[in-house]
Protein backbone atom coordinates (compact mmCIF):
# COMPACT_ATOMS: atom_id res chain seq x y z
CA UNK A 1 0.00 0.00 0.00
CA UNK A 2 1.00 3.65 -0.25
CA UNK A 3 3.31 4.93 2.46
CA UNK A 4 1.84 8.30 3.49
CA UNK A 5 4.73 10.45 4.70
CA UNK A 6 4.51 13.71 6.61
CA UNK A 7 2.26 16.47 5.28
CA UNK A 8 3.48 19.94 4.48
CA UNK A 9 2.13 23.30 3.30
CA UNK A 10 3.03 25.76 0.56
CA UNK A 11 2.10 29.41 0.07
CA UNK A 12 1.65 29.78 -3.67
CA UNK A 13 1.01 33.20 -5.27
CA UNK A 14 -1.58 33.28 -8.04
CA UNK A 15 0.09 34.45 -11.27
CA UNK A 16 -1.08 38.01 -12.09
CA UNK A 17 -0.14 38.12 -15.76
CA UNK A 18 -0.75 36.25 -19.01
CA UNK A 19 -0.44 32.50 -19.17
CA UNK A 20 3.07 31.11 -19.36
CA UNK A 21 1.99 27.76 -20.77
CA UNK A 22 3.30 28.43 -24.23
CA UNK A 23 6.59 30.29 -23.79
CA UNK A 24 8.61 28.39 -21.21
CA UNK A 25 8.19 24.76 -22.19
CA UNK A 26 11.88 23.92 -22.65
CA UNK A 27 12.74 24.89 -19.08
CA UNK A 28 9.72 23.07 -17.63
CA UNK A 29 10.46 19.97 -19.73
CA UNK A 30 14.01 19.94 -18.37
CA UNK A 31 12.66 19.95 -14.81
CA UNK A 32 10.57 16.88 -15.59
CA UNK A 33 13.46 15.07 -17.27
CA UNK A 34 15.72 15.85 -14.32
CA UNK A 35 13.17 14.38 -11.91
CA UNK A 36 12.80 11.23 -14.03
CA UNK A 37 16.56 10.76 -14.40
CA UNK A 38 17.17 11.28 -10.68
CA UNK A 39 14.40 8.81 -9.85
CA UNK A 40 15.86 6.12 -12.13
CA UNK A 41 19.39 6.78 -10.83
CA UNK A 42 18.19 6.36 -7.24
CA UNK A 43 16.40 3.12 -8.11
CA UNK A 44 19.49 1.73 -9.87
CA UNK A 45 21.71 2.69 -6.94
CA UNK A 46 19.37 0.95 -4.51
CA UNK A 47 19.23 -2.19 -6.67
CA UNK A 48 23.04 -2.34 -6.74
CA UNK A 49 23.10 -2.86 -2.96
CA UNK A 50 19.92 -4.93 -2.80
CA UNK A 51 18.55 -6.08 -0.36
CA UNK A 52 20.14 -3.38 1.79
CA UNK A 53 18.98 -0.50 -0.43
CA UNK A 54 15.45 0.90 -0.45
CA UNK A 55 13.85 0.91 -3.90
CA UNK A 56 11.11 3.52 -4.01
CA UNK A 57 9.58 6.51 -5.76
CA UNK A 58 8.40 9.54 -3.77
CA UNK A 59 5.64 11.81 -5.11
CA UNK A 60 3.73 14.73 -3.64
CA UNK A 61 -0.06 14.69 -3.61
CA UNK A 62 -2.27 17.73 -3.04
CA UNK A 63 -4.54 17.34 -0.01
CA UNK A 64 -6.27 20.70 0.12
CA UNK A 65 -6.11 24.12 -1.55
CA UNK A 66 -7.13 27.15 0.46
CA UNK A 67 -7.61 30.35 -1.52
CA UNK A 68 -6.25 33.39 0.29
CA UNK A 69 -8.09 36.66 -0.06
CA UNK A 70 -6.57 39.76 -1.56
CA UNK A 71 -7.77 43.27 -2.26
CA UNK A 72 -9.18 43.70 -5.74
CA UNK A 73 -9.32 47.02 -7.54
CA UNK A 74 -11.16 46.73 -10.85
CA UNK A 75 -9.55 49.91 -12.11
CA UNK A 76 -6.05 48.51 -11.76
CA UNK A 77 -6.57 44.81 -12.45
CA UNK A 78 -7.16 43.85 -16.06
CA UNK A 79 -9.14 40.98 -17.44
CA UNK A 80 -7.80 37.61 -16.44
CA UNK A 81 -5.71 39.05 -13.62
CA UNK A 82 -5.96 38.48 -9.91
CA UNK A 83 -5.03 40.66 -7.00
CA UNK A 84 -1.30 40.93 -6.45
CA UNK A 85 -1.92 39.82 -2.87
CA UNK A 86 -3.96 36.74 -3.79
CA UNK A 87 -2.35 33.45 -2.77
CA UNK A 88 -3.17 29.80 -2.36
CA UNK A 89 -2.19 27.82 0.69
CA UNK A 90 -1.63 24.27 -0.47
CA UNK A 91 -1.36 21.33 1.88
CA UNK A 92 0.14 18.14 0.48
CA UNK A 93 1.52 14.82 1.61
CA UNK A 94 4.47 12.81 0.39
CA UNK A 95 3.57 9.41 -0.99
CA UNK A 96 6.28 6.72 -0.98
CA UNK A 97 5.85 3.80 -3.36
CA UNK A 98 8.22 0.90 -2.66
CA UNK A 99 9.31 -2.24 -4.47
CA UNK A 100 8.78 -5.08 -3.88
CA UNK A 101 6.81 -3.67 -0.96
CA UNK A 102 4.93 -5.54 1.70
CA UNK A 103 2.00 -6.47 -0.54
CA UNK A 104 1.34 -7.09 -4.25
CA UNK A 105 -0.60 -3.80 -4.31
CA UNK A 106 2.53 -1.84 -3.36
CA UNK A 107 4.52 -3.42 -6.17
CA UNK A 108 1.67 -2.74 -8.60
CA UNK A 109 1.55 0.98 -7.75
CA UNK A 110 5.33 1.26 -8.07
CA UNK A 111 5.17 -0.41 -11.51
CA UNK A 112 2.36 1.88 -12.68
CA UNK A 113 4.36 4.98 -11.80
CA UNK A 114 7.46 3.76 -13.61
CA UNK A 115 5.37 2.95 -16.69
CA UNK A 116 3.88 6.46 -16.68
CA UNK A 117 7.30 8.06 -16.18
CA UNK A 118 8.54 6.08 -19.18
CA UNK A 119 5.69 7.39 -21.36
CA UNK A 120 6.33 10.98 -20.22
CA UNK A 121 10.06 10.66 -20.84
CA UNK A 122 9.45 9.29 -24.34
CA UNK A 123 6.95 12.04 -25.18
CA UNK A 124 9.29 14.85 -24.11
CA UNK A 125 12.33 13.43 -25.89
CA UNK A 126 10.27 12.76 -29.04
CA UNK A 127 8.68 16.23 -28.88
CA UNK A 128 5.16 14.80 -29.11
CA UNK A 129 2.05 15.12 -26.99
CA UNK A 130 0.10 12.10 -25.77
CA UNK A 131 -3.29 11.91 -24.13
CA UNK A 132 -3.96 10.32 -20.77
CA UNK A 133 -6.20 7.91 -22.65
CA UNK A 134 -3.29 6.93 -24.91
CA UNK A 135 -1.16 6.07 -21.88
CA UNK A 136 -3.92 3.97 -20.33
CA UNK A 137 -4.59 1.94 -23.49
CA UNK A 138 -0.92 1.07 -23.96
CA UNK A 139 -1.11 -1.12 -20.85
CA UNK A 140 -4.76 -1.41 -19.76
CA UNK A 141 -4.10 -4.69 -17.96
CA UNK A 142 -1.51 -2.95 -15.81
CA UNK A 143 -3.38 0.27 -15.02
CA UNK A 144 -6.78 -1.46 -14.62
CA UNK A 145 -8.70 1.84 -14.89
CA UNK A 146 -8.22 5.34 -16.32
CA UNK A 147 -8.30 6.96 -12.89
CA UNK A 148 -4.97 5.30 -12.03
CA UNK A 149 -3.23 7.15 -14.85
CA UNK A 150 -5.02 10.43 -14.12
CA UNK A 151 -4.08 10.41 -10.43
CA UNK A 152 -0.39 9.68 -10.89
CA UNK A 153 -0.01 12.19 -13.73
CA UNK A 154 -1.38 14.91 -11.45
CA UNK A 155 0.97 13.82 -8.67
CA UNK A 156 4.00 13.83 -10.98
CA UNK A 157 3.16 17.31 -12.29
CA UNK A 158 2.75 18.69 -8.76
CA UNK A 159 5.95 17.01 -7.60
CA UNK A 160 7.92 18.54 -10.49
CA UNK A 161 6.28 21.94 -10.04
CA UNK A 162 4.98 22.05 -13.62
CA UNK A 163 1.71 21.84 -15.52
CA UNK A 164 0.35 18.74 -17.19
CA UNK A 165 1.16 20.30 -20.55
CA UNK A 166 4.81 20.42 -19.49
CA UNK A 167 4.66 16.64 -19.09
CA UNK A 168 3.58 16.49 -22.73
CA UNK A 169 0.36 14.88 -21.54
CA UNK A 170 -3.11 16.20 -22.20
CA UNK A 171 -6.69 15.03 -21.76
CA UNK A 172 -8.81 13.85 -24.66
CA UNK A 173 -10.91 16.72 -26.08
CA UNK A 174 -14.19 17.24 -24.28
CA UNK A 175 -15.26 20.83 -24.76
CA UNK A 176 -17.05 22.32 -27.76
CA UNK A 177 -16.78 25.82 -29.23
CA UNK A 178 -18.49 27.90 -31.87
CA UNK A 179 -17.42 31.25 -33.27
CA UNK A 180 -13.65 30.91 -33.60
CA UNK A 181 -12.25 31.80 -37.02
CA UNK A 182 -11.06 28.56 -38.59
CA UNK A 183 -8.18 30.27 -40.42
CA UNK A 184 -6.31 33.48 -39.82
CA UNK A 185 -7.57 34.72 -43.21
CA UNK A 186 -11.25 34.60 -42.26
CA UNK A 187 -12.89 38.01 -42.53
CA UNK A 188 -15.96 38.52 -40.41
CA UNK A 189 -19.24 38.53 -42.23
CA UNK A 190 -22.50 37.43 -40.55
CA UNK A 191 -22.80 34.47 -42.95
CA UNK A 192 -19.09 33.70 -43.24
CA UNK A 193 -17.60 33.27 -39.77
CA UNK A 194 -18.64 29.82 -38.54
CA UNK A 195 -21.87 30.55 -36.72
CA UNK A 196 -23.01 26.96 -37.12
CA UNK A 197 -19.64 25.22 -37.32
CA UNK A 198 -18.85 23.48 -34.05
CA UNK A 199 -15.31 22.50 -33.18
CA UNK A 200 -13.72 20.49 -30.41
CA UNK A 201 -11.67 22.49 -27.93
CA UNK A 202 -8.14 21.54 -28.91
CA UNK A 203 -5.13 21.26 -26.64
CA UNK A 204 -2.87 22.55 -29.46
CA UNK A 205 -3.20 26.19 -28.52
CA UNK A 206 0.03 27.38 -30.12
CA UNK A 207 -1.75 27.43 -33.49
CA UNK A 208 -4.41 29.87 -32.26
CA UNK A 209 -3.21 33.44 -32.82
CA UNK A 210 -4.65 36.92 -32.33
CA UNK A 211 -5.87 36.87 -35.93
CA UNK A 212 -8.23 34.01 -35.15
CA UNK A 213 -10.03 36.05 -32.49
CA UNK A 214 -9.82 39.58 -33.94
CA UNK A 215 -13.54 39.56 -34.79
CA UNK A 216 -14.70 38.58 -31.27
CA UNK A 217 -16.45 41.01 -28.94
CA UNK A 218 -17.44 38.65 -26.10
CA UNK A 219 -17.18 35.06 -24.81
CA UNK A 220 -20.03 33.01 -23.35
CA UNK A 221 -19.35 29.88 -21.30
CA UNK A 222 -22.39 27.57 -21.21
CA UNK A 223 -22.88 24.75 -18.73
CA UNK A 224 -25.00 22.40 -20.84
CA UNK A 225 -24.40 20.95 -24.27
CA UNK A 226 -28.13 21.17 -25.03
CA UNK A 227 -28.18 24.92 -24.33
CA UNK A 228 -24.97 25.33 -26.34
CA UNK A 229 -26.61 23.62 -29.33
CA UNK A 230 -29.68 25.83 -28.99
CA UNK A 231 -27.56 28.99 -29.16
CA UNK A 232 -25.59 27.59 -32.12
CA UNK A 233 -28.81 26.79 -33.99
CA UNK A 234 -30.03 30.34 -33.38
CA UNK A 235 -26.63 31.63 -34.58
CA UNK A 236 -26.25 33.67 -31.42
CA UNK A 237 -22.50 33.93 -31.99
CA UNK A 238 -23.06 35.98 -35.16
CA UNK A 239 -26.54 37.45 -34.70
CA UNK A 240 -26.03 38.97 -31.25
CA UNK A 241 -26.55 42.75 -31.38
CA UNK A 242 -23.36 43.27 -29.38
CA UNK A 243 -21.27 41.84 -32.19
CA UNK A 244 -19.79 38.42 -32.92
CA UNK A 245 -18.74 36.23 -30.03
CA UNK A 246 -17.39 32.87 -28.98
CA UNK A 247 -19.60 30.24 -27.31
CA UNK A 248 -17.89 27.46 -25.32
CA UNK A 249 -19.14 24.48 -23.32
CA UNK A 250 -17.33 21.74 -21.43
CA UNK A 251 -20.61 19.79 -21.23
CA UNK A 252 -20.77 20.16 -17.45
CA UNK A 253 -17.86 20.65 -15.10
CA UNK A 254 -14.85 22.11 -16.94
CA UNK A 255 -11.89 19.99 -17.98
CA UNK A 256 -8.33 21.32 -18.06
CA UNK A 257 -8.27 21.73 -21.86
CA UNK A 258 -11.29 24.03 -21.78
CA UNK A 259 -9.77 25.99 -18.87
CA UNK A 260 -6.51 26.49 -20.76
CA UNK A 261 -8.26 27.33 -24.03
CA UNK A 262 -10.32 30.10 -22.45
CA UNK A 263 -7.33 31.48 -20.59
CA UNK A 264 -5.30 31.49 -23.81
CA UNK A 265 -8.02 33.34 -25.74
CA UNK A 266 -8.37 35.98 -23.01
CA UNK A 267 -4.60 36.48 -22.83
CA UNK A 268 -4.40 36.88 -26.61
CA UNK A 269 -7.17 39.47 -26.50
CA UNK A 270 -5.33 41.49 -23.86
CA UNK A 271 -2.24 41.70 -26.07
CA UNK A 272 -4.18 43.07 -29.04
CA UNK A 273 -7.00 45.52 -28.46
CA UNK A 274 -9.51 45.78 -25.66
CA UNK A 275 -10.01 42.83 -23.28
CA UNK A 276 -12.86 40.45 -24.05
CA UNK A 277 -15.65 40.26 -21.47
CA UNK A 278 -16.46 36.67 -20.55
CA UNK A 279 -19.83 35.52 -19.20
CA UNK A 280 -21.23 32.29 -17.78
CA UNK A 281 -24.67 30.74 -18.32
CA UNK A 282 -25.43 27.96 -15.84
CA UNK A 283 -28.43 26.30 -14.23
CA UNK A 284 -29.89 27.95 -11.16
CA UNK A 285 -28.93 25.11 -8.86
CA UNK A 286 -25.95 24.38 -6.59
CA UNK A 287 -24.14 22.43 -9.31
CA UNK A 288 -24.55 25.28 -11.78
CA UNK A 289 -23.07 27.83 -9.39
CA UNK A 290 -20.29 25.38 -8.52
CA UNK A 291 -19.47 25.03 -12.22
CA UNK A 292 -19.12 28.83 -12.41
CA UNK A 293 -16.77 28.64 -9.42
CA UNK A 294 -14.69 25.92 -11.09
CA UNK A 295 -14.08 28.12 -14.13
CA UNK A 296 -13.14 31.04 -11.88
CA UNK A 297 -10.63 29.13 -9.78
CA UNK A 298 -7.44 27.22 -10.65
CA UNK A 299 -8.08 23.67 -11.89
CA UNK A 300 -7.46 21.06 -9.23
CA UNK A 301 -5.45 19.19 -8.19
CA UNK A 302 -2.43 20.76 -9.93
CA UNK A 303 -1.91 24.19 -8.36
CA UNK A 304 0.65 25.01 -11.04
CA UNK A 305 -2.27 25.46 -13.46
CA UNK A 306 -3.31 28.51 -11.39
CA UNK A 307 -2.95 30.84 -14.35
CA UNK A 308 -5.71 28.94 -16.18
CA UNK A 309 -8.41 30.42 -13.93
CA UNK A 310 -10.86 33.12 -15.05
CA UNK A 311 -11.41 35.26 -11.93
CA UNK A 312 -13.39 37.96 -13.77
CA UNK A 313 -16.01 35.60 -15.20
CA UNK A 314 -19.37 37.40 -15.08
CA UNK A 315 -22.30 35.28 -13.91
CA UNK A 316 -25.38 36.05 -16.03
CA UNK A 317 -27.63 33.46 -14.40
CA UNK A 318 -30.00 31.78 -14.50
CA UNK A 319 -30.92 33.65 -11.28
CA UNK A 320 -34.19 32.51 -9.74
CA UNK A 321 -34.67 35.88 -8.01
CA UNK A 322 -35.02 37.54 -11.40
CA UNK A 323 -38.03 35.36 -12.23
CA UNK A 324 -39.98 35.36 -8.95
CA UNK A 325 -42.80 37.33 -10.55
CA UNK A 326 -42.83 35.38 -13.81
CA UNK A 327 -45.36 32.55 -13.47
CA UNK A 328 -44.40 30.95 -16.78
CA UNK A 329 -40.81 30.56 -15.58
CA UNK A 330 -41.60 29.62 -11.97
CA UNK A 331 -43.98 26.91 -13.14
CA UNK A 332 -40.97 25.20 -14.73
CA UNK A 333 -38.91 25.14 -11.54
CA UNK A 334 -37.90 21.82 -10.00
CA UNK A 335 -37.84 20.76 -6.36
CA UNK A 336 -34.51 20.85 -4.53
CA UNK A 337 -33.27 17.42 -3.52
CA UNK A 338 -31.58 16.60 -0.23
CA UNK A 339 -28.27 16.53 -2.08
CA UNK A 340 -28.98 19.98 -3.58
CA UNK A 341 -29.62 21.43 -0.14
CA UNK A 342 -26.38 20.01 1.22
CA UNK A 343 -24.37 21.40 -1.68
CA UNK A 344 -26.04 24.81 -1.40
CA UNK A 345 -25.18 25.04 2.30
CA UNK A 346 -21.62 24.00 1.54
CA UNK A 347 -21.19 26.75 -1.07
CA UNK A 348 -22.71 29.35 1.23
CA UNK A 349 -20.31 28.27 3.95
CA UNK A 350 -17.37 29.07 1.64
CA UNK A 351 -18.59 32.50 0.62
CA UNK A 352 -17.42 35.54 2.56
CA UNK A 353 -18.94 39.02 2.25
CA UNK A 354 -16.36 41.71 2.97
CA UNK A 355 -16.33 45.12 1.30
CA UNK A 356 -13.38 45.59 -1.03
CA UNK A 357 -12.27 41.96 -0.81
CA UNK A 358 -12.67 39.20 -3.35
CA UNK A 359 -13.18 35.54 -2.64
CA UNK A 360 -11.43 33.83 -5.51
CA UNK A 361 -13.91 31.94 -7.65
CA UNK A 362 -17.18 33.42 -6.45
CA UNK A 363 -17.13 36.62 -8.45
CA UNK A 364 -16.41 40.16 -7.45
CA UNK A 365 -18.67 42.57 -5.60
CA UNK A 366 -22.28 42.47 -6.79
CA UNK A 367 -21.86 39.14 -8.59
CA UNK A 368 -20.88 37.40 -5.38
CA UNK A 369 -23.73 39.02 -3.49
CA UNK A 370 -26.20 37.91 -6.18
CA UNK A 371 -24.98 34.34 -5.92
CA UNK A 372 -25.37 34.34 -2.17
CA UNK A 373 -28.91 35.72 -2.36
CA UNK A 374 -29.75 33.22 -5.11
CA UNK A 375 -28.60 30.27 -3.00
CA UNK A 376 -30.48 31.56 0.05
CA UNK A 377 -33.64 31.99 -2.04
CA UNK A 378 -33.32 28.49 -3.46
CA UNK A 379 -33.07 27.06 0.05
CA UNK A 380 -36.00 29.15 1.30
CA UNK A 381 -38.34 28.28 -1.60
CA UNK A 382 -37.04 24.74 -2.04
CA UNK A 383 -36.84 25.07 -5.82
CA UNK A 384 -34.24 25.30 -8.60
CA UNK A 385 -34.39 26.27 -12.27
CA UNK A 386 -32.67 24.99 -15.39
CA UNK A 387 -31.52 27.09 -18.33
CA UNK A 388 -34.36 25.61 -20.38
CA UNK A 389 -36.85 27.47 -18.17
CA UNK A 390 -35.84 30.67 -19.98
CA UNK A 391 -37.04 29.95 -23.51
CA UNK A 392 -39.07 31.66 -26.20
CA UNK A 393 -42.39 30.72 -24.63
CA UNK A 394 -41.56 31.90 -21.11
CA UNK A 395 -39.52 35.05 -21.69
CA UNK A 396 -39.90 37.94 -24.08
CA UNK A 397 -37.14 37.71 -26.68
CA UNK A 398 -36.37 34.17 -25.58
CA UNK A 399 -33.02 32.96 -24.32
CA UNK A 400 -31.04 35.04 -26.83
CA UNK A 401 -32.82 38.27 -25.95
CA UNK A 402 -32.42 37.62 -22.23
CA UNK A 403 -28.71 36.91 -22.69
CA UNK A 404 -28.16 40.14 -24.63
CA UNK A 405 -29.86 42.18 -21.92
CA UNK A 406 -27.81 40.48 -19.24
CA UNK A 407 -24.54 41.07 -21.08
CA UNK A 408 -25.37 44.75 -21.56
CA UNK A 409 -26.24 45.16 -17.90
CA UNK A 410 -23.14 43.27 -16.70
CA UNK A 411 -20.69 45.22 -18.82
CA UNK A 412 -22.49 48.54 -19.28
CA UNK A 413 -22.33 48.54 -23.07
Amino acid sequence: MENDADSDMLDVPLPPGPSRHFNNSAYENSKVLTFINNTIDNINAALCVWPHGEVNVVLKRVKEIEHQRGTVNNASIGHGQTSKNAKMKVSYRQMKYSWPGNTPDEAWRFTCILAILHEINTAILSNITVTKRDIYYRQPELFRKQETVDRYIDDIAFTCGVTRKDLRVTASPKGLLCGLALTANDIFEPDNIPGARVQLVSSDLDDITAQHISHLRWILVVEKEASFKTLVEKRFDTQCSLGPGLIVTAKGYPDLNTHLFLRHILDLARTTSQPLPVFSLVDCDPDGLDIHRCYSTPPRPNIHEADASIPDLHWLGVDIIEWLGEKRVMDRCLTLTKRDRGRARGILGRMVEDDGEAVVGMGIGDGRSRMKRCLQTMLMLGVKAEIQAVDDEAVGGGLCGWLERGMVEARGY
